[in-house]
């Protein structure tokens, strides 16, 4: 018992520790915090020590992640503290127990095996893999504080354009089995299993390397935007004084000198706390005054009312004829955006306005401006790549992505450079550069190699001109095949353990 007692505040720790290599994004402690978990799982002969020291880590690491969610309960939710922070733990709980599943497999299989080189290299990553992708898929999926996002910024990253986000948490997750087999087969002094896991190590950084040669897309000329941050806090965001400071920043802003002809202007997410369809015709004609007199686009964020007063979050476009297009947002945050069933109470408890919205159709056409096709995503449909990817399944090839978002809710925490991050992969997985326009941030432009090419001030209103380098011409080859490939190879190498394993003794 003092044993596991010990361990299981070692795993903690190491959880701990995961969470916070997201952002700033640090892949060596996610590696080596992950690593510490696969080391013990291999050590303990119970599935249920397995399962419970899987369940520790997953715990520790997302409510760690996720512990900006506290903001939205307790400063914006009204909900006491103590209340907040058991919400915090148990969402926490429960995306853990998919890691305490995967762990639950792990050692019934891994007391099955005897070969330590099919435990390190196919069974605990493989299952691993499946658990994350597992988390992202179920119930609409929640893959935020995905350990493949710490990974923004080495070597791993140039793997994406091949092998996306679930792809790097599969090598990040053989990464740290390898550091487990290491440490085991130093321990031990077996030599051949050192050189063995060293060898192969080697071979994924080296990949890498061949993956950093590889280029895809063209050039398809340069776009000029104007990336606007309203910076109006989620507190004053829904009352009327801040209605009319929220139109005063961005009517200020959008007008500012400086503004180029052609240059497209971009807002955040739902600038206003009502539908779009109230704005009366002379509030309206001062908001678009911009397009009127200097012909500049203009895309924002806003609620959108049907004739059947269903509510959508929408992405409309103002082309430079005053002409609007319409992107309604195909991928809906539970409880924010829809409510599931069961807890409305919840949501009214939470006093959360227009929760129960309508989804987008997943056919919807990119915005076309300046001769580029724009893809817009509305604040964390970029944690999905398979919406992204929809826009290359309806041959619509998109040559630059454009994300609107407001993460008021979060205050200025670690929610806002973990989406930077997440936006930074999407970029680097379809080889196309993305805009940010973010109510408090960030706001910013990355490039189609997932770098970063320049940010405001998180919080502070303002606005940001910035040119990029649009791409367009062939997908990449996650953009064509998604996570088909790694799932794939994964039911295979566990496929493999299962054949390998013998029977356990009567």
């Amino acid at each position: 018992m003092n044993f596991l007692f010990t361990i299981s505040i070692l795993v903690f720790f190491s959880g701990v520790a995961h969470g916070l290599s997201i952002a700033p994004a640090d892949g060596v402690v996610q590696v080596l915090s992950l690593a510490v978990l696969f080391f013990f799982l291999y050590h303990v002969r119970s599935l249920r020590q397995s399962a419970f020291l899987s369940f520790i880590f997953g715990l520790s690491w997302l409510s760690t992640a996720l512990c900006w969610l506290y903001i939205s309960l307790h400063q914006y939710g009204n909900i006491p503290a103590p209340l907040a922070v058991i919400g915090v733990v148990a969402l926490g709980s429960a995306l853990a127990l998919f890691y305490a599943l995967a762990g639950w497999i792990i050692s019934f299989l891994r007391i099955r095996t005897v070969s330590n080189a099919l435990i390190f290299t196919l069974l605990i990553p493989s299952v691993w893999t499946l658990a994350c992708w597992l988390r992202s898929w179920v119930l609409t999926g929640f893959g935020w504080g995905s350990g493949s996002y710490a990974h923004v910024d080495d070597f791993l990253f140039e793997y994406a354009p091949f092998i996306g986000s679930l792809g790097i948490e599969w090598l990040s997750s053989e990464l740290a089995s390898l550091i487990a087999w290491l440490a085991l087969a130093t321990w031990r002094k077996q030599k051949k299993e050192q050189l063995t896991s060293l060898l192969l190590g080697s071979l994924i950084v080296g990949g890498s390397l061949l993956a950093s040669l590889a280029s895809f897309g063209v050039d398809a000329g340069k776009v000029s935007f104007r990336l606007v941050q309203g910076g109006i806090e989620q507190g004053e965001k829904f009352s009327p004084m801040g209605t009319r400071e929220s139109f005063r920043r961005y009517v200020q802003a959008m007008n500012a000198p400086g503004l180029q002809p052609g240059q497209i202007i971009v807002l955040p997410e739902t600038i206003f706390p009502f539908s779009i369809n109230r704005i009366t015709e002379d509030l309206k004609r001062v908001f678009y005054w911009v397009n009127e007199e200097s012909k500049n686009s203009l895309i924002y964020g806003g609620f959108f009312e049907s004739q059947d007063q269903r509510f959508y979050n929408s992405a409309i476009m103002v082309d430079e004829k005053g002409e609007e297009t319409f992107y309604f947002k195909r991928h809906l945050v539970p409880f924010g955006e829809f409510v599931p069933f069961g807890f409305r109470w919840l949501v009214d408890l939470l006093g959360i306005p227009m929760a129960d919205q309508e989804r987008g159709r997943h056919n919807q056409f990119p915005f076309d401006l300046a001769g580029q096709s724009l893809a817009p995503t509305l604040c964390y449909e970029d944690l999905f790549p398979n919406e992204i990817a929809q826009w290359w399944k309806h041959d619509h090839n998109p040559t630059v992505l454009v994300n609107l978002s407001n993460l008021a809710w979060f205050g200025n925490s670690s929610a806002l450079p973990q989406h930077l991050n997440i936006s930074r992969m999407r970029a680097k997985e379809f080889a196309r550069p993305m805009v940010r326009a973010t109510n408090t941030g960030v706001t910013g432009a990355i490039d189609y190699k997932g770098q970063v090419i320049a940010t405001l001030p998180e919080i502070q209103p303002g606005f940001l001109d910035v040119t990029i380098q649009a791409r367009g011409g062939d997908p990449t080859f996650y953009a064509k095949f998604g996570d088909k490939p790694i799932l794939f190879i994964c039911f295979m190498m566990i496929f493999v353990v299962i054949v390998r394993t013998k029977s356990p003794k009567p």
